[in-house]
């Protein structure tokens, strides 16, 4: 009885982020539907250092829904695989640094940082070598060369890249 009553008068709210492709196959049955559009959302920005805070912590599932964020909050997955690939970058330099023996309030003097910011990829480098780095960083170009190729999308070259990062193991 009331089945029926309900029946008539009920429909669905499909919340959709993305536009839909035109493979997608709910664009097959727009005729049956109405699409309503949304501008935005209300939300806060996207915390600004989330991101590379999450990959020097190694937190895969943190640093992926930074990511998210810092795309829904309008960055290109582009620039967030350059991001990646500056973080790496400082990385390197201070973990070549340590590695020769270079205390690190003289590596702050010598890059432009200042000591927090040494001690803090000091801490975001323990455990990965001088070696893993290096690949990490070739990952990240070979990643962004495929991105801007259409070999990969950014989306996917951005996860598999965060991926990589996040899971680098301890003695690699």
């Amino acid at each position: 009885m009331h089945a029926e009553a309900i029946a008539a008068v009920a429909s669905v709210v499909l919340l959709v982020e993305p536009e839909l492709s035109l493979r997608h196959p709910l664009t097959q049955a727009t005729d049956r539907f109405a699409i309503e559009r949304f501008p935005g959302r209300d939300q806060p920005a996207a915390k600004p250092f989330a991101f590379t805070d999450a990959l020097g912590r190694r937190h895969l599932t943190e640093a992926l829904a930074a990511a998210r964020d810092q795309m829904i909050a309008g960055k290109e997955p582009l620039e967030l695989l350059g991001l990646v690939g500056w973080q790496l970058n400082r990385w390197v330099v201070v973990r070549r640094l340590l590695d020769g023996g270079t205390p690190p309030q003289a590596i702050a003097a010598a890059i432009g940082m200042k000591p927090w910011q040494v001690e803090r990829i000091q801490a975001e480098v323990a455990g990965r070598s001088l070696r893993r780095l290096h690949t990490l960083l070739a990952r990240c170009w070979e990643l962004d060369v495929g991105a801007k190729s259409g070999r990969v999308t950014p989306e996917l070259a951005l996860e598999q890249l965060v991926v990589d990062v996040c899971l680098t193991s301890r003695n690699g």
